[in-house]
């Protein structure tokens, strides 16, 4: 099964890429592509014309009234206590698995250090 493409936001750190890509996924830094400071709206986007699924922090993503998952590759929203290299770790190499195992497209994922709620809950 190939790995998923992603775009990963601004505000998540090189570290999930490089976890990320160590598993087989593709992960693109919107950062390398001088999407750093770009709205919600350029940012979700420019990973839709990639058929990229955007990873962030920003929970302006959650908000499926303002940023419906339907019709995207899929939004993950890293709910994290902290941001710091362990946690941010862990959610990485759990992120890794998940994206195998779970479809990610037309939906929104919010994936804390406990657990993963999906909406909609069927793809």
């Amino acid at each position: 099964m190939p790995g998923a493409l992603l775009k990963l936001d601004e505000n998540v750190p090189d570290l999930v890429a490089d976890i990320l890509g160590t598993a087989g996924h593709d992960a693109a830094l919107a950062r390398d592509e001088g999407l750093a400071g770009v709205d919600d709206e350029a940012l979700l986007g420019a990973a839709g014309r990639e058929a990229r699924a955007l990873i962030t922090f920003d929970l302006h993503f959650s908000d499926i009234r303002r940023h419906d998952p339907s019709g995207t590759p899929g939004i993950v929203v890293l709910r994290l206590r902290s941001q710091s290299l362990l946690p941010v770790r862990r959610a990485a190499l759990a992120l890794a698995d998940l994206l195998r195992s779970e479809p990610l497209a037309g939906r929104l994922w919010m994936l804390s250090e406990d657990r993963l709620r999906i909406w909609p809950a069927e793809p």
